[in-house]
């Protein structure tokens, strides 16, 4: 499906030979048929929520003009590239989000008027179908000077039952006030993991997509170190302004030759090892507005 920013949803063929459709730290990146020990009736489900997701996109797009990538001999921990992105689904909040709770003061409560991003989770235990939620950077911290979490919250947009007390009973998560935050210590502008706060007695916040991304980009950086005699492993960091902050990272256990790419926002950048350095050049350009997705990394359970 289409997104805002020229993104594009990526939905892998139907008969896929690995099932990769899972919840993906806030973006959805594939999804297959069943595959063996997995329950056929699941496919069919998860496949029509990553539709409904992908109008709703919630990947990193790309300002493809300012990629750099490194010349000649790249030492390790050096850095082999860096591009500026932002959240792809860009909003507006229409009603205050007011997180206050417990006597917390004003640094939990964004007034109407302030830009969001819109992110959406795969699925949450308990809970049916793909949860949506709207977030912004914001100065939680009694101390933070600048914005140190993602102060989010649920949308309240389609029916959504839970598991309730009992064993057949549920809840209507549409009538619950919901309050979210970015795990400490991520960015705020591209957290890796949100998660539910608590449910304050006010009314719930309200918000609507812009059609545009979100208009704050931080700076994708990508670093390599060695991995053995021949492999490699990289490190994606966020830098918001903050400092650099741990976002992914994958292996490549065999990096010598030419045959090794990364592919990126629509382009295509290869590189080679040899030795203790790395060299990388750009093959195909990233895309304007191409989106930075991480698929799953075969050799473990890391994502690249």
């Amino acid at each position: 499906g289409a997104a805002p920013g020229g993104a594009a949803a990526l939905l892998a063929p139907r008969n896929c030979a690995r099932q990769t459709a899972r919840n993906s730290r806030l973006a959805v990146y594939a999804v297959c048929e069943a595959f063996a020990g997995q329950p056929e009736s699941q496919a069919p489900a998860t496949h029509a929520s990553a539709k409904n997701i992908a109008n709703r996109w919630s990947g990193l797009t790309a300002d493809a003009t300012t990629l750099d990538v490194a010349k000649g001999q790249i030492a390790t921990g050096g850095e082999v590239l860096r591009i500026q992105v932002r959240q792809g689904f860009g909003g507006v909040l229409t009603r205050d989000l007011d997180g206050r709770n417990r006597g917390d003061g004003a640094s939990r409560f964004l007034p109407a008027g302030t830009p969001v991003y819109g992110l959406a989770e795969f699925e949450q235990p308990g809970l049916a179908g793909a949860l949506f939620i709207w977030c912004a950077p914001a100065a939680l911290a009694k101390t933070a000077t600048r914005p140190d979490r993602a102060l989010c919250f649920l949308e309240r947009r389609q029916k959504r039952k839970g598991y309730g007390i009992g064993p057949v009973s549920t809840i209507n998560a549409d009538r619950l006030n919901t309050v979210m935050m970015s795990r400490e210590g991520a960015s705020p502008y591209v957290p890796d993991a949100v998660v539910m706060a608590y449910s304050p007695v006010k009314r719930p916040a309200a918000a609507a997509p812009t059609g545009q991304p979100f208009p704050q980009a931080v700076t994708l950086i990508l670093r390599w170190k060695p991995e053995g005699e021949r492999g490699v492993r990289f490190d994606a960091l966020i830098d918001d302004g903050g400092g650099e902050r741990p976002f992914r990272d994958w292996t490549d256990e065999d990096a010598t030759g030419v045959d090794h790419a990364l592919r990126l926002a629509g382009g295509v950048i290869g590189y080679s090892r040899a030795g203790e350095s790395l060299t990388a050049a750009m093959i195909e350009p990233v895309a304007l507005g191409g989106l930075v997705t991480f698929a799953p990394d075969q050799s473990g359970d890391s994502e690249r």
